[in-house]
């Protein structure tokens, strides 16, 4: 096998096991997999005895060997980005060319960088799988934010600095920038709370970075933050950076208080609240949206602020699956196969689980027994803010029927728990609706890719 025909990087890799990693993996996780049954060239592989892996960068720094052994499973630790996983018949030797090994090799694959999507907040359980009970995704830290007691807030999930002070500033959508980029020079001419230190890098949040700041876990996120030492932050709309692509008069907002997402025009006026990178190698840092196109200096398609999408975003898997090449995560083709209410979309996962041929998903030819509905975090993650319409996109992308309509997440509204949040897959908007309505369903299961289980 040439290096150029790399098995399509990630699609023999079996169980990616996320262990108090960062963000991207530069540290120690692991990567497990579920032994080959053919060599190379097609023929039956019964024995493992003596089959190793050896592993290095595409500059051919190979450092370590590794005895599988005749094993079903095996694990390799302390994994880093960039490097190339090769399993094959002998010990790799720095004599020899990496060529020579291509009648050898049974697979080989390319660490790329995953983001890691925290939990959502939310612990409380109304019905079994659903986000309360799952508690998918990176725990926070004990101490979620630390203040620099200069008027700044770091969020030790994010890494992300912001004004501690959410309150002091209010504008129209393009005031909010030009305010924000005369804050940086001019701070004495805003009122904003116990600010002494003088960042000139503070910009406005793209719609991600002012997401991570929904507690899932309270009916109010903006008395959470304020209870964690921030000061001011009103349970209205806040600014994000990002324009909706269907219409650039309009900008996306976050609702503090609940966390509904909303686009309104760029003429009303709504709290800004400044944002700057801060620290690096947290547990969750955000990636970016996808918006590329820009309206004025300093918005979203200006900064592009966030962890790179890989080129190939999605890999489609041959069985009715289609892995995430940016988080990981696991996502069933056929986007429009379960419609249902909320509970009954629940018991339909579980049930699809045991029975899929219950269900019409195109392609689906595999059996796994891990599906769930994803959380609010996890649908979120699907949204492209770079295109008018995320689900033609997703389409476009190897997915099949994904509708422009909404999706149920496993996540309740903690306000009134007979609503659940929902995506809106065309555009990305949030909304809470009840239970008892029927949305469309997309299951999900956590970093598997390929193999079974």
């Amino acid at each position: 096998m040439k290096k150029q025909n790399i098995f399509y990087l990630y699609l023999l890799f079996t169980i990616i096991i996320f262990l108090n990693a960062p963000a991207v993996f530069s540290g120690t996780t692991a990567l497990s997999w579920n032994a080959p049954t053919t060599n190379a060239d097609g023929t039956p592989l019964t024995d493992l005895a003596g089959y190793k892996v050896y592993y290095g960068t595409s500059s051919r720094n190979y450092s370590q060997n590794i005895d599988v052994g005749n094993v079903t499973t095996y694990t390799i630790t302390n994994l880093t980005n960039g490097t190339i996983y090769y399993f094959a018949t002998t010990a790799y030797d720095t004599s020899r060319n990496e060529s020579d090994y291509s009648n050898e090799a049974i697979w080989s694959a390319e660490l790329a960088g995953f983001v890691e999507l925290p939990k959502t907040g939310q612990t409380a359980s109304y019905v079994p799988e659903d986000d309360g009970d799952i508690q998918a995704g990176i725990e926070w830290p004990n101490s979620r934010f630390t203040d620099n007691s200069n008027g700044t807030m770091t969020d030790n999930l994010t890494g992300l600095m912001w004004l501690k002070d959410g309150g002091c500033i209010k504008k129209k959508w393009k005031d909010s920038l030009n305010a924000i980029a005369d804050f940086n020079t001019n701070p004495g001419n805003y009122n904003c709370l116990g600010y002494t230190i003088n960042y000139s890098d503070w910009r406005l949040p793209n719609i991600k970075e002012l997401e991570s700041l929904t507690n899932y876990g309270t009916p109010d996120s903006a008395a959470w933050l304020n209870s964690e030492g921030f000061v001011e932050v009103n349970t209205s709309y806040y600014w994000s950076s990002t324009t909706p692509q269907v219409n650039p008069s309009y900008a996306w907002l976050i609702r503090m208080s609940g966390g509904k997402k909303i686009v309104d025009l760029k003429s009303n006026k709504y709290y800004a609240w400044p944002v700057r990178a801060g620290t690096s190698g947290n547990p969750c840092e955000s990636s970016k949206t996808g918006q590329t196109a820009s309206y004025v200096p300093g918005d979203d398609g200006d900064i592009q602020a966030g962890i790179e999408w890989p080129n190939s975003r999605f890999t489609d898997n041959g069985n009715g699956t289609m892995t995430d090449n940016l988080t990981g995560l696991m996502w069933l083709k056929d986007g429009g196969c379960i419609k249902k209410k909320w509970k009954d979309s629940l018991n339909a996962i579980a049930d699809f689980n045991n029975n899929p041929g219950n269900y019409n998903c195109l392609g689906y030819t595999i059996n796994y027994s891990d599906w769930r509905l994803p959380n609010i975090k996890e649908l979120e993650s699907l949204t492209n803010y770079g295109t008018p319409d995320s689900a033609a996109w997703l389409n476009s992308e190897g997915f099949v029927d994904m509708n422009t309509s909404y999706y149920w997440s496993s996540t309740t509204h903690q306000v009134n728990p007979s609503y659940a949040w929902l995506i809106r897959m065309s555009g990305g908007k949030k909304i809470a609706d009840l239970k008892s309505n029927k949305y469309y369903v997309l299951p999900v299961r956590a970093g598997n890719i390929g193999g079974t289980q």
